[in-house]
């Protein structure tokens, strides 16, 4: 068996880190990021599972410290603390504290470090790098021809976002409602998420306080999506913990559920007004 070329290992780091707000905040924060990728467990040891690895305030100063000129500089506790806590915000990782330390957890740890969860990841090795990216690409501009109409699942969970938003802020600029209809059709179409799950997704982040401030178009729901799903299931918001309190809303003339008030009109609903629409028309 011969020696490896990289002695060492490696982690990988997913591109989609550019859209998790990290970029804009202090160099440390990026910095205990890849520190926490580098020390977690690959596979499980001792009292540690993969994906952990145990530390403390001290050892997260000594390993972050850097140089200026022959000054070195250390973190403070309030600066170390402060990483730490974005990074569990963002359910990035999860902090156990512990005698005379903590366990760091990353969270989805398994699928991040599986390159087989990455498009194109047979780069380099077969010379078609980027066929699964042009084929995604292909897809998204044939969705981009698409017209939603106005009782569509699409334009719905688009007005149930902008319901929610101009609730909080009435002076929001309303946006084209096809252009939020159509990155909800590639969130479907092309991401397989599950509609209701979607509207689960819309309901809990717009009742975050964090997330509420961030989630303003269906664009910046869909970059998100990982991370708001991974910390809705994490406080429990789907397990009955903390339950969001909605009130479900009818026809109340043909009864049937529907996602917004919006869909309420003076003779009933937009799906009973359709039927009756189209039964003339039979007629």
């Amino acid at each position: 068996m011969t020696d490896a070329l990289i002695p060492g290992g490696y982690i990988l780091l997913a591109r989609k880190l550019l859209d998790s707000g990290i970029m804009d905040k202090p160099h440390l924060f990026l910095k205990l990021w890849v520190y926490c990728l580098l020390n977690a467990a690959w596979k499980d040891h001792g009292n540690l599972k993969r994906g952990q690895f145990f530390t403390s305030i001290d050892r997260l100063r000594d390993a972050l410290s850097f140089k200026i000129g022959y000054r070195i500089v250390r973190p403070t506790i309030k600066e170390i603390r402060s990483a730490y806590e974005f990074l569990a915000k963002g359910t990035m990782i999860g902090i156990t504290k512990v005698t005379r330390g903590m366990i760091i957890t990353i969270i989805n740890y398994d699928l991040y470090q599986n390159h087989l969860n990455y498009e194109g990841h047979t780069e380099g090795l077969d010379g078609k790098s980027t066929m699964g990216t042009l084929k995604k690409n292909k897809r998204e501009n044939e969705g981009n021809k698409k017209t939603f109409l106005s009782d569509s699942i699409e334009i719905r969970l688009a007005e149930l976002l902008l319901e929610k938003i101009i609730f909080r802020n009435p002076n929001f600029k309303k946006p084209n409602l096809q252009t939020w209809a159509r990155e909800i059709d590639l969130m479907v179409r092309i991401d397989n998420r599950d509609t209701q799950e979607i509207s689960k997704v819309i309901e809990w982040c717009q009742q975050d306080q964090f997330w509420q401030s961030n989630i303003l178009s269906i664009n910046k729901l869909r970059k998100q999506y990982d991370q708001l799903k991974a910390k809705m299931q994490s406080t429990g918001a789907t397990a009955g913990k903390q339950r969001i309190q909605k009130q479900d809303i009818y026809c109340p003339k043909c009864k049937q559920q529907i996602h917004t008030k919006s869909d309420l009109t003076e003779n009933g609903c937009i799906y009973c007004e359709g039927k009756s629409v189209r039964t003339e028309a039979a007629i």
